[in-house]
């Protein structure tokens, strides 16, 4: 499963120990709701350093930013007995399950982002469940994972809002896929034919030289396709498929890792999701990929991220990220965890 092996892989290097993960996360804690949620438009009202430097998202983002805390806290140790982050994830995942068994509703599927965001939750509660072995938090996977699977478009991928109308997106595509991928690892996947469909679709919207994912008219340079690109090389790898195999996966590779990460005080050109994701991949391929990608990643995250993850939020661009900081904290939290812990990921438990 994805970013809770990264929490349970290896041990963190000698020179990162004093690293907490109880200083990592405790922007995230300080800002969780008393239901267990997290709230991606008010958090702002919390405080004067989240309401200076801090980006609202918008009122219906509730399900992503809190599926993407619950994430980055499991992954930091959340889901270990004694684990320092125990109690609020348990209030999350109490929330989240209730939100996924809202989802078949109709009047919760009016966001434009209503399946993307459901695809994160379902990652959330796929992941929880397989280090729990709770029951009930399984039934809710279940219930996760059945949306995405009714969701499915004839063609194999997802649109962002769910609808039979709306053309499928990689960008969205990617998310469902990784999650069914963990869903599978989980045993709460009520078939494989989805994530295959999925992979079928990501692999057909591939660039054969350049390894992009388009889809559509999308701009082969614009945001929306770096995010594709991405998530489609991470579940490939996860599916098992090499670099030395498939030439386009290495195209993609190195475009990802050829431009670092941007950083600037107010948030302009910060994509916290991408270098997230990108990182992940890159720790996946390891090699020069990753020895690449750390070059240019490590004053990104030492210089910056690593005080803001505890005293947050992390700024990002609204045009890149529009859940806002609560989904920029998570994302920078889940790349500190990849980037300290060197593990791997589905597959290699």
């Amino acid at each position: 499963m994805l970013p809770a092996a990264l929490a349970l892989a290896v041990s963190i290097p000698p020179n990162v120990q004093d690293n907490a993960p109880a200083r990592r996360g405790n922007w995230l804690i300080l800002h969780q709701e008393a239901d267990g949620r997290w709230d991606a438009d008010g958090f702002a009202l919390r405080g004067p350093e989240a309401a200076r430097r801090g980006t609202p998202g918008g009122p219906f983002d509730d399900v992503a930013v809190t599926s993407l805390a619950l994430l980055a806290l499991v992954a930091d140790g959340g889901a270990a007995e004694a684990a320092p982050y125990r109690e609020p994830v348990a209030r999350a995942a109490d929330w989240l399950a209730g939100e996924a068994e809202l989802a078949a509703v109709p009047r919760a599927q009016e966001h434009p982002r209503f399946l993307r965001h459901h695809a994160l939750a379902t990652l959330a509660l796929c992941e929880l469940a397989y280090f729990t072995q709770d029951g009930e938090l399984a039934a809710a996977a279940r219930r996760a994972v059945r949306v995405l699977e009714e969701r499915r478009r004839a063609d194999g991928g997802w649109s962002a809002d769910g609808a039979s109308t709306t053309p499928s997106d990689g960008w969205t595509t990617g998310w469902a896929a990784l999650a069914l991928a963990s869903a599978l690892d989980a045993g709460v996947a009520g078939e494989r034919a989805a994530f295959e469909a999925g992979l079928d679709w990501i692999r057909g919207h591939t660039d054969s030289e350049t390894g992009l994912v388009l889809d559509g008219d999308a701009d082969p340079g614009s945001a929306a396709t770096r995010k594709a690109t991405a998530l489609a090389l991470l579940c490939r790898l996860v599916a098992g498929e090499r670099l030395d195999e498939h030439p386009e996966l290495r195209a993609a590779a190195a475009t990802l890792t050829g431009t670092p990460p941007a950083w600037s005080e107010d948030g302009a050109a910060m994509d916290p999701e991408l270098t997230c994701v990108t990182t992940l991949a890159a720790v996946q391929i390891g090699g020069r990929t990753w020895s690449r990608w750390h070059k240019s990643l490590k004053p990104h995250l030492v210089g910056h991220v690593e005080t803001l993850t505890a005293a947050g939020p992390v700024p990002v661009d609204p045009e890149l990220v529009p859940e806002g900081s609560v989904a920029g904290t998570a994302y920078a939290l889940l790349t500190l965890t990849a980037y300290y812990r060197y593990s791997r990921i589905i597959g290699a438990r």
